[in-house]
């Protein structure tokens, strides 16, 4: 729920209508601002809210930037101090502290951010007079109440500060009565409102909140119209909750701040020196293995990317793989990139079992999950490869950080074929639009 505009800039609501002065007998006399001085007064609070805020977050950027500096460089010292083992140990640890002081650096800069639009937010809500008495009748009076659909912005419920959830306890008669008092109630408020002395922007502002009143009224009036208005609100709870999801996946798998192009030998970047050459190839004869689980899952192995260094010798492989499975009832095929044992993912005849087991498990629940093959999507297709660790589990390579310089040049050439098949079928589509 959105915070109280007057808490948010630290000022007493009751207090800002009046001020204490001191009077001829030396004693301190209650008087009513002016309306020109509440305006002031609100605008002096929320510059220096302001001020503070931007004072608080340098701080707290200055001390971060001070720890690292001292722990950075008691590192490299002890990187000129000791033998070449142990400084490999100490740089990498400079990098990832490096890699920590960005993360929180930028977390503050976003709270500070954060913070500040906030600031902005509430000031502009009660910023005059007029905007003070409108928002005298927005803001909900009734703190029990509290926003029950948090993933929609505003629904009708919200606007009349009403509990949706207690709505549907009523007796159908019952709730279109309360919910024609609120309304009633709300629209007499904005009738005052429109009555007072208040300039024309605030006026249209008033209006504006009056055609929203009456059609979110509309929406709930009736009981038959409130159940339709459930089911509205229900599908757009799912779009944003699948948004959101959406957005995890994301940050979660998205390796497109480590693409680089040039890793790769292309016609722009050919006479570049080091790049490695990338040849794509059907193959003739694609192997197809069927894994075991309720998604039917099939894994065809369909073209092999070869990539050639500047001695013309190729030094590593990666392959095209077709995934067919059924996704809520639907038969589902996505293209990924990455490097699978068929052998491993082998049925053992005798013993029923996969001849790895637990390589098979990662393969299948872990590189081959739906939200796994969803995060390669970022990557053109890229979906990473399969590590084994010291203590003998196998890891996908997606979820790290970081991709090792093997993997950047993976991603480096399936994000150019990638852009390469969309330029191809951008281009098909124009020829088909011209003729």
């Amino acid at each position: 729920m959105e915070k109280d505009s007057y808490k948010v800039l630290g000022i007493n609501e009751n207090a800002l209508n009046y001020i204490s002065l001191l009077g001829t007998e030396g004693k301190f006399e209650r008087k009513s601002r002016k309306v020109e001085d509440k305006d002031i007064y609100v605008e002096e609070v929320y510059k220096d809210k302001k001020d503070n805020t931007k004072v608080k977050y340098e701080e707290k950027i200055k001390i971060l930037k001070q720890n690292y500096d001292r722990s950075i460089g008691a590192k490299k010292l002890l990187c000129k101090m000791t033998n070449s083992g142990t400084k490999v140990k100490v740089e990498k640890q400079i990098e990832e502290e490096i890699k920590e002081y960005e993360e929180e650096k930028n977390k503050l800069i976003r709270e500070y951010k954060k913070s500040i639009k906030e600031i902005d937010n509430a000031y502009e809500k009660i910023k005059t007079e007029g905007l003070r008495k409108i928002y005298s009748v927005e803001k909900p009076k009734n703190s029990e109440i509290k926003k029950e659909r948090i993933l929609l912005k505003d629904t009708a419920y919200d606007f009349f500060n009403l509990s949706e959830t207690k709505i549907y306890t009523l007796s159908d008669n019952e709730a279109d009565k309360k919910i024609k008092e609120v309304f009633n109630k709300k629209i007499e408020q904005y009738e005052e409102l429109l009555e007072d002395n208040i300039d024309n922007k605030e006026k249209q502002k008033i209006q504006y909140l009056k055609i929203k009143a009456k059609r979110n009224y509309e929406s709930i009036s009736t009981s038959k119209k409130r159940k339709l208005y459930k089911e509205i609100l229900n599908k757009k709870e799912q779009e944003k909750e699948r948004e959101m999801q959406e957005k995890i996946i994301k940050k979660k798998y998205s390796k497109a701040d480590q693409y680089d192009p040039n890793l790769i030998k292309t016609i722009s970047n050919g006479r570049a020196k080091g790049k490695k050459l990338v040849i794509i190839k059907k193959l003739d004869n694609p192997t197809t293995i069927k894994l075991k689980g309720d998604r039917n899952l099939k894994l065809k192995k369909s073209a092999v990317l070869a990539f050639r260094n500047a001695t013309g010798v190729y030094d590593s492989y990666l392959y095209e793989y077709k995934v067919l499975r059924n996704v809520n009832g639907k038969e589902q095929i996505d293209r990924i990139y990455t490097d699978i044992s068929i052998q491993k993912l082998s049925i053992d005849q005798k013993k029923g079992e996969p001849i790895d087991k637990e390589y098979y498990n990662c393969i299948t629940n872990d590189l081959l999950s739906e939200e796994t093959i969803r995060g390669s999507k970022y990557n053109g297709g890229y979906i990473g490869l399969v590590e084994k660790e010291q203590n003998k589990e196998y890891k996908i390579t997606l979820k790290d950080k970081k991709l090792n310089a093997i993997e950047q040049e993976n991603l480096a050439a399936v994000m150019i074929l990638q852009e390469r098949r969309e330029k191809k079928i951008k281009s098909k589509n124009k020829e088909k639009g011209a003729r």
